[in-house]
């Protein structure tokens, strides 16, 4: 066991043998070889997890476009490379995101990696009860005041069974109109039946087993939801692959690979026009917008933001 409480480097875990996919150095040796294993089965693995990282830029890019400032991340993994807090105020530098997971080591990792920040937060929770994370004090500080918010769930769906489709519906009953959720899921047929055999066994055996979902399941999520369109042609309005999901945003769209699906969806609005997903321009980030005439009021804090103690996972290097 290491000093911190819970985290057994014995056993791999799904954010860590992620960021190994990811070229990240905050794993271990356990991590590392059940990796391995999962990209001998299924070497696009890699690509994949370089365009879920794509495709997420490009929707914050595009919710913040259209003036969301709050991000809720679910099942957010190690946040070190490009984290959503921070790509997020690269195009709103009023943003404010809560990152939250089920994993104790990813939720201290993002506590010391936050700091004394006070528009970001990370909390421990399992998206399996969404009413708790919503209930929680942290989560009803970010979403205060009716403000819409930006829900992601990037790489997280096929990790649970069952009541997927619930997840969904409480955050449409509970969210603002307008709000957003991106979905990205791993959907059989990427890989020979073997190689998919074989991924499932490695999730399985470090008690994390996989449930691959089609197109169509993970569009039947969004029950209730308006999706959005994923290409400027407007046609696109169903699930597609992770590098087909606007690719005109202006970040790296990764590598064409179809091991997961991407799906954006929207509450609709009542009685109001609807929100228009095309911009006339191009979205520019926060450091490229005009400076404001009147100065704005500091950004709330989010409650159990402050300093943290230190990470033992951070700056971990490979073993040789």
């Amino acid at each position: 066991m290491t000093g911190l409480s819970g985290v057994d480097p014995s056993v791999a875990a799904v954010a860590r043998m992620w960021d190994f996919y990811l070229g990240g150095c905050d794993n271990y040796d356990a991590d590392r070889k059940a990796a391995r294993l999962v990209i001998a089965a299924a070497p696009h693995i890699v690509d994949a997890a370089a365009a879920n990282r794509s495709f997420a830029h490009r929707v914050i890019g595009s919710a913040a476009a259209h003036g969301i400032q709050r991000f809720l991340d679910l099942g957010c993994g190690l946040p070190t490379l490009s984290p959503t807090h921070r790509v997020a105020r690269s195009w709103r530098s009023r943003a404010r995101t809560l990152y939250v997971d089920r994993d104790l080591q990813v939720v201290h990792h993002a506590r010391h990696l936050l700091g004394d920040d006070s528009g970001a937060a990370a909390v421990r929770g399992d998206i399996r009860d969404i009413d708790a994370i919503l209930g929680h004090p942290t989560t009803r500080a970010l979403l205060a005041g009716g403000a819409r918010v930006c829900v992601l769930m990037l790489g997280v769906g096929h990790f649970v069974a069952e009541g997927l489709d619930l997840v969904t519906a409480t955050l449409r009953r509970r969210l603002p109109s307008g709000s957003l959720l991106a979905i990205s899921h791993a959907v059989p047929g990427a890989a020979d039946r073997s190689g998919c055999d074989a991924v499932k066994a490695i999730y399985a055996s470090i008690g994390s087993p996989l449930h691959l979902r089609s197109a169509d399941q993970v569009a039947a999520l969004f029950d209730g939801w308006q999706i959005e369109p994923a290409d400027w042609t407007r046609t696109a309005q169903q699930p597609v692959p992770l590098h087909a999901w606007r690719p005109d945003i202006g970040e790296p769209v990764g590598h064409s690979i179809d091991a997961m699906t991407a799906v954006v969806g929207r509450i609709p609005e009542r009685g109001t026009p609807a929100w228009n997903p095309w911009p006339a321009r191009r979205p520019r980030p926060a450091e490229a917008q005009h400076r404001r005439r009147r100065p704005r009021p500091p950004t709330p804090a989010i409650p159990g933001t402050g300093p943290t103690t230190h990470s033992p996972h951070r700056h971990r290097k490979h073993d040789q």
